[in-house]
């Protein structure tokens, strides 16, 4: 695992000897397996509803297109009329636009929500579970320092360890 520096001074030998004993008996790689299967289970679902979104704001300017293109066909024989229509066009997309930025936005932010509850829980699991290092925190560095245990542990999971 290449651990940054700063993280490297905030893993005392004392955890990683815990973490290690900790890890002996395989609880915790199922735990952890449990864990990673929920997130990539929700983050399928976010990706979903992040897609659907997108599709359903797809659909809404294809249908605002197709709506001027047919007020501009019809007024073509007067261009005082034309240049208005395009002026008006203009300002429906630009409207459009922004209201579909600002729905993005929001679902953006409902999903980011959802996300940092699961990390929430991840953390109260593994922290309920004994597992050293796991405490609930929204703290972005000590998020980030279970997250490379996290990764060290699911290394460790797939390595074949020789038995003496």
């Amino acid at each position: 695992m290449s651990l940054p520096r700063r993280y490297q001074n905030k893993l005392p030998e004392s955890l990683l000897c815990t973490l290690a004993s900790a890890l002996m008996d395989g609880m915790v790689f199922d735990i952890v397996s449990n864990l990673e299967e929920i997130q990539q289970a929700t983050e399928r679902n976010q990706l979903d509803v992040r897609t659907r979104a997108t599709n359903k704001q797809k659909a809404k300017r294809l249908e605002m297109a197709k709506k001027h293109r047919e007020v501009i066909q019809a007024c073509q024989g007067d261009p005082h009329l034309l240049r208005s229509v395009e002026t008006t066009n203009r300002r429906e997309k630009e409207e459009l636009e922004e209201l579909l930025r600002e729905e993005m936005s929001q679902v953006d932010k409902e999903l980011i929500l959802e996300m940092d509850q699961v990390v929430l829980e991840q953390q109260n699991t593994l922290s309920k579970g004994g597992i050293p290092g796991f405490t609930i925190t929204t703290n972005p560095e000590e998020v980030r320092l279970q997250m490379y245990l996290l990764e060290f542990i699911t290394r460790l999971s797939t390595m074949e360890i020789p038995v003496s």
